[in-house]
């Protein structure tokens, strides 16, 4: 019997090359993977964050409209054309105001598009389509 047993190898201990080569080819699947997640999620907050200041900045656009059209403009509140252009993250947005009145007196159709400075082509990155009805207007063309 002691001769059976000394031709048994000893079990070596560790792990073989093939075992660690898989190892590392999963460790480095799930970490391509969760670094792929992540910058789309980055690249999501960047989008809605600059969304929300073009939104913002496309009502600011319509209050100083029917504030214009209304004569109510407050006075000393910083409006004006340092409004219509807003520095994010080194990117200008900026603003176009298009008015047309409609056939209802004292309503208008406002289009206000906000832009991306460095935009070659001029495709608005948010459109606010806006009808608006001023009641000092209506009153001027229910009483002529």
């Amino acid at each position: 019997m002691g001769l059976a047993n000394s031709r048994i190898l000893p079990r070596r201990g560790g792990f073989t090359l093939l075992e660690i080569i898989v190892a590392l080819l999963v460790i480095s699947l799930a970490l391509a993977t969760l670094l792929s997640t992540m910058n789309q999620t980055i690249l999501g907050v960047v989008k809605s964050t600059e969304l929300t200041r073009a939104v913002t900045m496309a009502r600011e656009e319509m209050e100083l409209f029917i504030w214009e059209k209304s004569g109510k403009r407050p006075k000393g509140q910083g409006l004006g054309d340092e409004m219509k252009v807003e520095k994010i993250d080194k990117t200008e947005l900026w603003a176009e105001r298009n008015m047309a009145a409609t056939v209802i007196p004292g309503s208008y159709e406002l289009i206000i598009n906000i832009f991306r400075g460095e935009d070659e082509d001029q495709t608005p990155i948010f459109v606010l389509r806006q009808h608006v009805v001023l009641e000092n207007e209506q009153q001027d063309g229910a009483a002529g």
